[in-house]
């Protein structure tokens, strides 16, 4: 491949393809958007919303894709020993992410997402991440989640502490589902 524009690339090759390409997994977050991604790619992958949006998104990918390629949804959470410091975490390190459609896709530098998360509160997190300290809630959490109909669950705790959290989901939150 070459190309000339901002940046230049003279023949370029992969050397070391796979044998098997990866599945491309599409992204989106609402109806429309998932409908388009079952038409081409091998999949489709979405992030945490209210149950009922999550249902509309995972239906119109379904209903253009099938059930043959994988739906994911990846679910933003926060443990910590306290409510209140869970809460605290997700506040201090996803609040500028919380913004959808036209707000998020708007800002372009650093200090704009900055700027914007000083309007947030540590209460307006509770629809974004899923905090708690209580293991068991975190387990009912996600386990209403994949009742959804998704193929996978990604969880990502947006703290920066990651041992005592996958000691937690490691012991007691990933057993508890799979005994679901």
């Amino acid at each position: 491949m070459t190309h000339d524009g901002l940046i230049t690339v003279d023949r370029a090759r992969v050397w070391s393809l796979p044998d098997v390409p990866p599945p491309l997994l599409g992204a989106a977050v609402t109806p429309a958007t998932a409908a388009w991604v079952g038409g081409w790619a091998d999949g489709l992958i979405t992030v945490n919303q209210p149950l009922d949006d999550l249902r509309q998104v995972l239906d119109a990918f379904r209903s253009e894709a099938g059930d043959d390629k994988p739906a994911v949804l990846q679910v933003h959470v926060s443990w910590a020993a306290t409510d209140e410091e869970a809460l605290r975490i997700a506040h201090e390190q996803w609040a500028p992410a919380i913004f959808g459609s036209p707000v998020g896709w708007a800002l372009d530098l650093p200090q704009e997402f900055e700027e914007i998360a000083s309007y947030v509160s540590p209460e307006d997190m509770h629809p974004s991440v899923l905090a708690s300290s209580a293991a068991q809630q975190h387990v009912d959490w996600l386990a209403e989640l994949a009742e959804l109909g998704f193929d996978e669950v990604y969880v990502h705790h947006v703290g920066k502490q990651q041992a005592p959290f996958l000691d937690v989901y490691g012991s007691t939150v990933l057993p508890a589902l799979r005994a679901a």
